[in-house]
């Protein structure tokens, strides 16, 4: 607490408070959409006030606003039982989505070294879906349709696009059509030739497809089974897809790390080559692969890449190649919009501690791409009598994993736009799905809020 022109106050916990240049600071409310710039003599008062120390003399007309606007707050109490509030009617709101995510098997045709599925994608007794389970699936989303949840269909794998996978996969997409339902597919492309008929027919509503770097290294690190080499192929097969007219997009994933950064810009080349960048439905973006099992000599940040990586001139267009900074500078750009109500905030990292449904070949449910297979991790099971989704109490665990529910969360002014971190990590190097991950959340954000900021300090 601090006392200011007379009055006790508190810096509230949920306000960005940075530096951006030379006398120009940003405050930004984190769950109020609110965001000013107050020149260095305001802000060494807050500085002040935000360590409990006492200000004699605050201009009444910017303490006020200060008052007003949610920086500053008379009772600490209040304002976390408002974030609270607000915390929970936006859990409520993202409980009306499911995401179901069809592996029609594990088997795969690539032998990337730092996949965290190959014990399972190597498995000889590996079978496809069969149809009975698919006919379970659909009844579980035509049922929760008619309650009203917003239904999303995708498909991951191993590789789910494998032109052995063909049969099923027809299945699943005629089952889709019914439904009125579009997919969306993460697949490494080398197949996808054989599903240019399903692109014709409006089956697909996004493709990811994972580009290691330019064509030398990503034909080092992606390459099949039978040591193929992959880069041209795919770059072909996305060629072809984008000449079919349609409402469907191709986003490319770039694993990125210190080996292959400086390829990247060949990499763009490549697009521009193939007139990739011309067409509104292809984009790229890089993430850092530490999920990936990186090796920590070779593992860059998400700091580092943007950093580093200069595909346009503009930094802000640069930081939005990054997943990362994707989502942050969006929502910082939301709360710039005086039209919106409220920001894209949220109180959950993922889709794993949402409502994800992975469900594998046998009917086994679980909520993380990098969970699959580990019965011991699954979070519910198909009961193909009943044709419903039986949980295990693991599945209460991912969805009580809310910003308001970790302590660290719950203070934090990144909180509605970290949504806690990854839990798979939180799980991995914090040992409890119930702790957060900041991994270099506030790094990035004050890399984004700056961005944003530097062009109305002038």
């Amino acid at each position: 607490m601090a006392i200011v022109n007379g009055k006790e106050c508190y810096f509230s916990n949920y306000v960005i408070f940075e530096k951006v240049c030379n006398n120009v600071y940003v405050l930004i409310h984190s769950y109020l959409n609110n965001i000013d710039i107050v020149n260095e003599d305001v802000a060494k008062s807050l500085t002040k006030i935000k360590a409990g120390n006492n200000v004699d003399k605050l201009d009444e007309e910017t303490f006020n606003q200060l008052l007003q606007k949610g920086y500053l707050v008379d009772d600490i109490d209040k304002d976390r039982e408002r974030f609270f509030k607000i915390a929970d009617k936006l859990a409520q709101m993202k409980n009306k989505a499911s995401s179901f995510i069809f592996i029609p098997s594990y088997d795969c045709n690539f032998s990337c070294p730092y996949c965290f599925e190959q014990e399972l994608t190597r498995n000889k007794d590996n079978k496809p879906m069969s149809k009975e389970t698919v006919y379970a699936i659909f009844k579980v989303i035509k049922k929760e349709k008619a309650d009203g949840q917003y239904i999303s269909l995708s498909m991951f794998g191993g590789e789910p696009l494998l032109k052995e996978n063909i049969t099923i996969n027809e299945y699943i997409f005629n089952n889709a059509k019914k439904a009125k339902l579009k997919l969306d597919v993460i697949t490494n492309g080398n197949d996808l030739e054989h599903y240019f008929k399903y692109i014709k027919d409006g089956v697909f509503s996004q493709f990811q497809i994972t580009l290691d770097g330019g064509k030398e290294y990503h034909n080092k690190m992606k390459f099949t089974k039978d040591n193929k080499n992959t880069f041209d192929k795919i770059l072909d097969n996305i060629a072809s897809a984008l000449s079919i007219p349609g409402k469907f997009s191709i986003a490319i994933r770039i694993n990125t790390n210190k080996d292959n950064i400086d390829s990247l810009l060949t990499l763009k080349e490549a697009f521009e080559t193939h007139g990739f960048l011309k067409d509104k439905r292809f984009y790229f973006y890089t993430k850092n692969v530490d999920e990936c099992k990186c090796r920590k000599s070779k593992e860059l940040s998400d700091v580092d890449i943007v950093h580093k990586i200069r595909f346009f001139d503009d930094n802000m267009k640069n930081m939005k190649t990054n997943s990362q900074f994707s989502h942050i500078i969006s929502e910082f750009e939301e709360i710039f919009d005086t039209k919106k109500k409220i920001g894209r905030y949220k109180v959950k990292y993922c889709g794993a501690n949402r409502n994800n449904q992975l469900i594998d070949p046998i009917g086994d449910v679980y909520s993380c791409l990098e969970e699959v297979g580990k019965k011991d991790r699954r979070v519910g099971f198909l009961d193909m009598q009943s044709s419903k989704i039986v949980d295990t109490p693991l599945r209460k665990e991912w969805r009580n994993r809310l910003v308001q529910n970790m302590k660290e969360c719950s203070d934090c002014e990144y909180a509605l736009m970290c949504g806690g971190g990854c839990g798979i990590a939180a799980l991995k190097y914090r040992g409890s799905l119930n702790k957060s991950y900041c991994a270099e959340m506030k790094e990035i954000a004050k890399e984004a809020v700056y961005e944003i900021v530097k062009g109305l300090a002038v």
